[in-house]
């Protein structure tokens, strides 16, 4: 499903495009018909195709896909498209997570504070160790990764945080980890976060998680362009 899912949202293929038969994307990818059945109907669960009886799998228009499937969204951003789709999921991440910071701020217990406290020394100890080694980086995007959850969870909102888990482990994929020069900063900006969830500021834990968006935004866009 990888090569067709990255056939269709690099552009490879178009728009009302019919995709060959399943005997035909069998002996192309070298697999049973029964896989290319069951990759054309995952296709078909996250937008990106419909299949008509008699007619075959068609491709859909970016409008109509699941960009909150993981999958899918990891693919978009390893697109061609990626600087503009890439400002366009940091931008839906930078309102889910900015209410989800602001609703932790009224909503969160003692029990979430220690949990985010914990959270924020494991983002802490990870960005040190990378000075020393920087595998750790990957340490660190994991506890980052844990803050975020932990703090939507304070949220008690469930479908928030469920709209943006994909997003985060979508930009997880799409690239490497920090470099060393941005974790100190961004240890920092959720150490406001923090503060602002505990101290009962839903405006300005809200403030502090959309400005660490904007910065984490023009960081890989920069990183994009510098790539070109």
């Amino acid at each position: 499903m990888g090569s067709l899912t990255a056939a269709i949202v690099s552009g490879e293929r178009d728009p009302g495009e019919v995709l060959p038969r399943e005997e035909v994307l069998a002996s192309e990818f070298q697999v049973s018909r029964g896989v290319t059945r069951e990759a054309i109907r995952a296709l078909e669960e996250r937008g990106l195709v419909t299949v008509r009886h008699g007619r075959g799998a068609s491709v859909n228009p970016r409008s109509e896909w699941n960009l909150l499937d993981a999958d899918v969204l990891a693919a978009v951003l390893a697109a061609p498209q990626r600087p503009e789709l890439l400002g366009e999921a940091i931008e839906c991440l930078g309102i889910v997570e900015g209410e989800g910071a602001a609703l932790a701020a009224e909503r969160a217990d003692p029990e979430d504070h220690d949990v985010l406290d914990e959270g924020l020394g494991a983002m802490r100890d990870a960005a040190e160790r990378s000075q020393v080694n920087p595998a750790a980086r990957y340490d660190y995007q994991d506890a980052q990764l844990e803050f975020r959850r932990a703090l939507l969870r304070a949220s008690r909102n469930t479908p928030l945080a469920r709209m943006a888990e994909p997003i985060e482990q979508a930009l997880a994929l799409a690239g490497p980890p920090p470099p060393l020069q941005r974790l100190q900063p961004a240890v920092q900006e959720h150490q406001r976060i923090l503060e602002a969830v505990a101290n009962r500021q839903p405006d300005a834990a809200r403030k502090a998680m959309q400005d660490h968006v904007e910065r984490r935004t023009a960081e890989l866009l920069d990183d994009d362009h510098a790539i070109a």
